[in-house]
């Protein structure tokens, strides 16, 4: 069995303590955290003394009475230094202002040095703690009572007790991270405030608190499912409730914000709605984008995780959900999708609908009009680069692109000058269709067109999109169509296919669902959509209507391949002298495929000689002969066309 106790120097060196190690004449106020760990050390090697030779058969009664004097005044020292000491130490001034006995001082001290790895035992439970600070059978019980539920330590949050454990002294014991954290950088102080001066930098600090709550919900989540670690929750319910006590004192700091005016509606002049308060905040982290908008932490279930103090949320969600709750019924939050009106106070409805922040309420903090750019996005938002001036297209794929730029460009005209929009009630937005094989220019085109309007484009991401729970598909069409009316951005569905598909060849009822909601969604939207395939009938017959324009992409002509290859070749390529682009032109290459036989060219000769190579015509004929070869849509076989 192995031996917990430590192993010990020469007996001579142990019972007969260095000057060093001899307990102090008269307490005085510790200067430092180290200094105050350093001196708990002393006292509990001084008492570990004691218990070493007073276990021995033929000790030396006066080399015992001489350690037990020792360590009873290392203890007097050390408990009245503590007291002494001043403000200056946030993490000694925690301690004092806690007015804690003596027992639970250094229950603590040996915790700290537990998470400082100072102690060369392993400590995991009560009973080890015990071990390290009681020498008699009467401190032990003193100490058990410690560590119960209903003790001060517990009460005020400093340590936690796993409570499935039956028996008391073999009970898990985690420390509050906070006077961790506090033992490890000295002089913070996690509950005084937040380090911001400003509103803005306030809610840029918020991504700390968003980080926490999820964190907590998750680990609450894995505990109920019956994996979870208990010291991983309560660190993480301890780091929530750090930071607001600290978010609280910033903004009792700053009464002018708005966020402090929400704070004194929401949680009460003494802060009486913690939970009401801690679900605010959750959901004004989703709206400033530092969490993901589907996370499970904004359903019912995961706000109540996040939000709620103890370990029991279940029971709560019709008191701090339901129709009739403070938060609802004054309008702070709301379900996603205005789904309210719809909604039972049904306990699993509420748990697994999702929730937002009201119109109400982005207007109390003046957000109504930062919502976009403070979200942030879960698709690809590109500033475009590429021109129309960039592309080497067909003068009728030309002229198709410039009506819907103008479309986009002069809507007012349209549809209020000339009363189309009283006209047309829905379907006045633009949606593209580009259809053709594959490297023929679709993302590019789609990319100069947003370029041409001034606008952003949100490329779907279908992973962000498609998810195995019921309804949320949905909700996240939903929200990207919202997210590209909010951005001002250009809507690019690349191989739509994956979603538009023909219903009448679905064979799951949620692949039609999904589909419906999608048509839908495009009926209504206001803005440019963008629709690129190379399997044209493979999308779903009533998405034809809905097309506002279809524009072909051929593979390109010989003079196109030429003009492909003069703008992709930078001048600054060493190109030997056998190189002749017309020859290259020869061959039946998209331009995706041009861009790759230049890339593989490149990279052929650099194998071949290094920095000082330069690209001869058999590297690009070698790289065309790849290109072609491995292309899965070609029939192999085709000659190459080189006129040589």
């Amino acid at each position: 069995m192995h031996d917990k106790r430590p192993i010990r120097p020469q007996a001579h060196i142990l019972y007969c303590p260095s000057e060093q190690q001899m307990a102090p004449v008269r307490p005085r106020p510790f200067t430092s955290v180290d200094e105050m760990l350093e001196q708990g050390l002393f006292m509990l090697a001084a008492r570990r003394a004691v218990c070493d030779v007073a276990a021995e058969k033929q000790s030396d009664r006066g080399v015992l009475k001489t350690l037990q004097e020792n360590a009873r005044q290392w203890t007097t020292f050390w408990h009245k230094s503590l007291l002494m000491s001043g403000s200056e130490i946030p993490l000694v001034s925690h301690l004092v202002r806690a007015r804690l006995n003596r027992t639970e001082r250094e229950i603590l001290l040996v915790l700290l040095m537990k998470h400082l790895a100072l102690l060369p035992l392993r400590i995991e439970n009560c009973e080890d703690v015990l071990e390290q600070i009681v020498n008699t059978p009467m401190e032990r019980l003193k100490a058990v009572r410690s560590l119960n539920e209903g003790s001060r330590l517990v009460r005020h949050g400093l340590v936690a007790l796993d409570t499935d454990e039956e028996l008391p002294s073999k009970r898990a014991l985690y420390l509050d991270p906070m006077l961790a954290e506090m033992a490890m950088n000295p002089m913070s102080t996690p509950a005084s405030g937040w380090p911001v001066v400003s509103e803005e930098a306030l809610y840029d600090y918020m991504h700390r608190l968003a980080h926490a709550f999820q964190q907590k919900a998750e680990q609450m989540q894995r505990i109920h499912r019956g994996y979870g670690d208990k010291s991983e929750a309560y660190k993480w319910r301890r780091n929530v409730d750090n930071l607001l006590k600290g978010l609280n004192n910033t903004l009792q700091q700053h009464p002018g914000w708005k966020l402090a005016g929400a704070h004194k509606a929401i949680g009460g002049p003494r802060n009486v709605n913690k939970e009401q308060w801690r679900i605010f905040l959750a959901l004004l982290c989703k709206e400033l984008g530092h969490v993901s908008a589907d996370d499970e932490l904004f359903q019912g279930i995961g706000l109540l995780r996040a939000a709620c103090t103890g370990e029991l949320v279940a029971h709560k969600s019709q008191v701090v959900l339901g129709t009739s709750a403070f938060l609802r019924a004054q309008e702070w939050i709301q379900p996603c999708g205005g789904a309210g009106n719809f909604m039972s106070d049904d306990r699993y409805d509420l748990e697994e609908t999702e929730y937002e922040l009201t119109k109400k309420s982005l207007d109390f903090l003046g957000l109504s009009g930062k919502k976009a750019q403070k979200r942030k996005s879960q698709h690809e938002l590109l500033k475009p680069t590429i021109t129309f001036a960039d592309l080497v297209l067909s003068s009728e794929t030309t002229e198709h692109l410039k009506r819907a730029a103008a479309q986009a460009l002069h809507a007012g005209v349209m549809f209020k000058d000339w009363g189309l929009g009283a006209s047309l009630s829905y379907g006045r937005g633009v949606t593209l269709m580009f259809h053709g094989p594959p490297g023929t220019g679709k993302t590019a085109a789609a990319q100069a067109l947003a370029h041409t309007l001034g606008k952003p484009l949100l490329i779907a991401d279908y992973s962000r999109i498609q998810n195995c729970f019921v309804g949320q598909t949905e909700k996240n069409i939903v929200r990207i169509f919202n997210e590209a009316v909010e951005r001002d951005a250009v809507l690019f569905w690349d191989e739509a296919d994956a979603m538009f598909f023909d219903r009448d060849s679905a064979q799951q009822s949620w692949e039609v669902r999904d589909t419906n909601m999608l048509l839908q969604e495009l009926e209504r939207f206001d803005g440019i959509c963008v629709l690129a395939t190379n399997r044209v009938t493979a999308l779903d017959k009533a998405l034809e209507r809905r097309i506002s324009l279809k524009v072909t992409f051929d593979r390109p002509d010989k003079q196109a391949r030429l003009e492909i290859f003069r703008r992709m070749i930078p001048k600054k390529m060493p190109l030997a002298d056998d190189v002749n682009i017309t020859d290259l032109a020869e061959n039946d290459l998209s331009g995706g495929e041009i861009k790759n036989v230049i890339m593989n060219a490149a990279r052929s000769a650099l194998a071949r000689d290094g920095e000082k190579a330069t690209v001869c015509m058999e590297d690009f004929r070698g790289a065309i002969r790849s290109v072609i070869q491995g292309a899965w849509s070609r029939k192999h076989g085709r000659e190459i066309g080189f006129n040589t």
